[in-house]
């Protein structure tokens, strides 16, 4: 029973907290979770991620590279047009260059090199855009990018025209920060040219630390060419400059002196990587041995730990998990330890050691999870695990560090409206799982309790007071409890709940709160006491309580005791709005058997909301849409059509036209025209899916499945699952409905609402 909309609900939440987490951390959601998931055939999912972060178009790029490689052209055109999509465009061109040459590649490797080239040359304009100096450096960097990827589709012309012209953009920048972003495109330059033509004319870093990272740049090139003698030769100039800055320091340096030996060192390491890679295990070790034995010199220990990292990196690479180990051991702050063991989990991966790798993004993701600390802007040693992660194939794990990063948004209202679902469809089993999402927030459980309290009093399931509320707190429960008897036919019990309430009122009074204010339950018990002909109606009416508040006014009230047309003439005088006055006095006229004067009221009320000339439209549209619902409750079918035609020309805000609709329906199906019923009801729902909702959503939702659910329980029931499916934004909203359609799936909802993936 409702297989669809109970796979549609969880799937639905599992988007949500994803969702609630990009909104909720503004420094970015990582692609790399969106393209894991498609590299586990997830394409659904993936896309889902996409279409909602920031970093949207990294990740279909990434897509577009996964789908080229399993051949699949449709969806990696598909991807790459998602990556070209102008309302994507933004202000950080360097970026949209990388991307557009990633989408590049996967274009040419589908066949479509035209496809390639005209995003290569919108990465150049991008590039290209602004004609001064802002980010220089970071703009040469992504046109060597862009140039790589030219040379990979097989134009290495105009590869080589933009690695020069990349070079010759660094040469406006000065000193160390010209010789660090060479270093950075040395690889490209080589991979583009060859590591031949590079050597001679790449430019001269001028700082000996750099100039060491350039030729580990291009002994890498090299060796990724298999030309072994080259990256060896290359690699033993580098040693020419290092080990002697190296090893020339004294016991313990600061300042200056310890920036440049951390320079050194983690160039040291870099070239010991690139050492591994070059298939030459023993220079690197010699490296590491170089490192590790000047390390302990250095004076800041935050400076050690970056060295230590880089030190157990080269190991995993190498094969050798105790050392790395015993490295990690010497790095105590968490921060530190999650970043070595995040990176040590990496290298391992990238070795082919996948058992090794799984261990420790075990270990690391159990630190991560025991992490706790206020919600910040940066939080990278978290953010690296979860991208690592992703990058691994775990996205799961990836999700739930994001999760653990960020802080959901309590859904007040749409608790508020799932309390009510539950207690409707009489499923008080899980009244205290409900409560309990309302935490500490008093003013949210006051607002729950109401409708708990009316659904025990008619389902005569009074011993969950004690459970639901407290002591102090029985009177204003049993008063609510009586409506619900009363709601039942039983208006003996409700008057039995009132003189309970009265007797606990005069031993403690109840604490006054949220719930306990609003419409008097004596005045609503009366009013249902009349229309269904009880003779205790004037027993409720003696019990009713006067106004919290002195503006606050009780024309039903008036209503059952006094002269109808003095009580009609009084309400329609008031100035507006008055709307909700005529709907309360409404049903009890009706109820005394006069019909004419209900047609009268009605009309009198929407002249009113017509004539309200302070009124924005929203508010008279509001107010009409009230009118209308009463109309058709009280089978005025000709009055309910003409206000909702109004309602349409108008525009009104479907939280405001969909209940009246849905009231509408029912009037319908109540007349035997079902047909008639259902494309109203259908009509209430795609006006409520038009548009974003608002203060009054939930209530309007409820309106809808109500309707819906008594015509034809699988057509509402399929309609919620495609909001699920296609609105995620709103997933507690409709959530929070899902039990009126399907009372089996409130524990499920309630579930997923605590944060339990599928309940």
């Amino acid at each position: 029973m409702g297989g669809g909309l109970r796979e549609a609900c969880v799937v639905a939440m599992r988007n949500y907290r994803q969702i609630e987490v990009i909104a909720d951390r503004s420094y970015g959601y990582p692609a790399a979770v969106a393209v894991a998931w498609a590299r586990l055939g997830d394409w659904s999912r993936a896309e889902f991620l996409a279409a909602h972060i920031g970093a949207g178009r990294r990740a279909y790029a990434g897509m577009a590279e996964v789908a080229a490689a399993r051949g699949d052209a449709e969806r990696c055109l598909r991807m790459v047009d998602a990556v070209r999509d102008p309302a994507r465009r933004g202000g950080l061109d360097w970026f949209t260059a990388r991307e557009h040459a990633v989408a590049a590649r996967a274009a040419a490797r589908v066949g479509r090199r035209d496809v390639a080239r005209d995003l290569l040359r919108d990465a150049e304009t991008a590039l290209r855009r602004s004609a001064d100096a802002t980010q220089t450096d970071r703009r040469a960097e992504a046109l060597a990018t862009v140039a790589q990827a030219y040379a990979a589709i097989g134009d290495r012309r105009h590869a080589r025209k933009l690695i020069a012209e990349a070079e010759h953009r660094l040469d406006g920048l000065h000193g160390d920060t010209r010789a660090y972003y060479l270093s950075l495109i040395a690889f490209a330059s080589a991979e583009v040219r060859g590591v031949q033509a590079a050597m001679r004319s790449f430019p001269d870093p001028h700082f000996p630390v750099y100039r060491a990272r350039v030729q580990a740049g291009f002994a890498r090139a090299a060796a990724e060419a298999g030309d072994h003698g080259t990256a060896a030769r290359l690699l033993d100039s580098v040693e020419g400059w290092l080990l002697p800055a190296v090893q020339a320091q004294g016991d313990v340096v600061h300042g200056r002196a310890e920036l440049s030996l951390r320079e050194a060192l983690l160039a040291l390491t870099e070239v010991a990587e690139v050492a591994v890679r070059a298939g030459d295990p023993q220079r690197a070790r010699g490296h590491l041995a170089a490192v590790d034995a000047v390390v302990r010199r250095l004076g800041y220990p935050q400076t050690q730990q970056q060295l230590y990292t880089r030190l157990a990196i080269v190991h995993e690479l190498l094969g050798s998990p105790a050392a790395a180990v015993t490295l990690v051991e010497h790095v105590t702050a968490p921060d530190a330890r999650l970043a070595i063991l995040t990176q040590m989990a990496v290298a391992a991966a990238e070795a082919g050691r996948e058992e090794r790798a799984g261990a420790l993004f075990d270990q690391a993701d159990a630190l991560a999870r025991e992490m706790r600390r206020p919600r910040r802007q940066q939080d990278e040693p978290r953010l690296d695990l979860a991208v690592a992660l992703a990058e691994a194939g775990r996205p799961e794990p990836a999700e739930r560090i994001l999760l653990a990063m960020s802080r959901p948004r309590q859904p007040f209202w749409e608790l508020v409206a799932l309390s009510t679902a539950v207690a409707e469809v009489d499923r008080l089993d899980q009244a205290q799982p409900l409560l309990a999402l309302a935490g500490e927030d008093e003013s949210l459980r006051e607002r729950m309790l109401p409708a708990l309290a009316e659904a025990a009093g008619r389902t005569d399931r009074l011993s969950l007071m004690d459970d639901l509320v407290e002591p102090d707190q029985h009177a204003p429960f049993l008063r609510k409890a009586a409506i619900g008897a009363a709601g039942a036919g039983r208006f003996e019990t409700a008057l039995e709940l009132f003189t309970r309430a009265a007797e606990l009122d005069r031993v403690a009074p109840s604490t006054r709160g949220a719930w306990v204010l609003g419409p008097d339950p004596a005045t609503r018990i009366a009013v249902l006491a009349l229309r269904a002909g009880s003779p205790l109606v004037d027993d409720f009416c003696r019990l009713a309580r006067p106004p919290e508040r002195a503006h606050w006014k009780m024309p039903d009230l008036d209503a059952i005791r006094g002269d109808l047309e003095a009580v009609v003439r009084q309400v329609t005088a008031e100035d507006p709005p008055i709307a909700d006055a005529v709907a309360k006095v409404a049903p009890v006229v009706a109820a005394r058997g006069r019909t004419d004067l209900v047609g009268t009221l009605l009309a009198l009320g929407v002249q009113a909301s017509l004539n309200w000339t302070r009124a924005v439209p929203a508010a008279i549209n509001r107010d009409l849409a009230t009118l209308a619902v009463a109309a058709a409750e009280l089978d005025q079918p000709e009055r309910a059509d003409a206000i909702l035609q109004r309602l349409a020309d108008a525009d009104t805000h479907p939280d405001d036209r969909a209940p009246a609709l849905a009231a509408r329906a029912q009037a319908y199906a109540r007349a035997g025209d079902t047909a008639r019923a259902q494309e109203v009801v259908d009509e209430a729902f795609a006006c409520l899916l038009s548009r974003a909702g608002g203060s009054g959503a939930e209530r309007a939702l409820a309106a809808c499945v109500r309707a819906g659910v008594a015509l034809d329980p699988q057509r509402c029931r399929a309609i919620l699952a495609d909001a699920l499916a296609t609105q995620p934004v709103d997933t507690p909203k409709f959530l929070a409905a899902v039990p009126l359609a399907d009372p089996a799936l409130a524990d499920l909802v309630v579930a997923l609402m605590a944060g339990h993936d599928s309940g």
